[in-house]
């Protein structure tokens, strides 16, 4: 069985097929076990060839879910970036970046440190806008 796999994989007319597609040239040689589909793709997964030169699948891993919001500054995100190569004499290596998920409006601040006070100041100007929605409003009442 795994010479007639080495053979029709990667021998002299061996074009490095997938599991299933091996299996189903081994068929035709008139080859038959009954776990030929398992051992093909066994096989075909354990080449070296293979794994080198197959398509980089672009998907991601899990489904993606969306971040949902139904008026503007409802929800953020916030991102810190860094530590960044400072530039001038002021050495700010952080970046503090909240993104309004509804307009994508974005909120930036270059940081030398992070600190849970910046952070809350932060996030606190930029609160002060939606003091200016009538929902976020009604909602501050409550």
């Amino acid at each position: 069985m795994l010479k007639v796999m080495a053979e029709l994989h990667e021998g002299s007319c061996g074009s490095h097929p997938s599991g299933r597609a091996l299996a189903i040239r081994i068929k035709k040689q008139g080859y038959f076990w009954p776990t030929i589909v398992a051992d093909c793709e066994t096989y075909s997964a354990k080449c070296d060839k293979c794994q080198r030169h197959a398509p980089i699948i672009h998907q991601p891993v899990e489904l993606m879910s969306s971040i949902s919001a139904s008026y503007p500054l409802m929800r953020w995100s916030m991102d810190i970036m860094g530590p960044i190569v400072p530039s001038g004499d002021n050495e700010l290596r952080f970046v503090l970046v909240l993104t309004d998920n509804f307009t994508k409006w974005i909120e930036a601040e270059a940081y030398s440190q992070i600190t849970k006070e910046q952070l809350s100041t932060h996030v606190d100007s930029t609160r002060h806008v939606s003091k200016y929605l009538p929902a976020a409003a009604s909602r501050e009442d409550k």
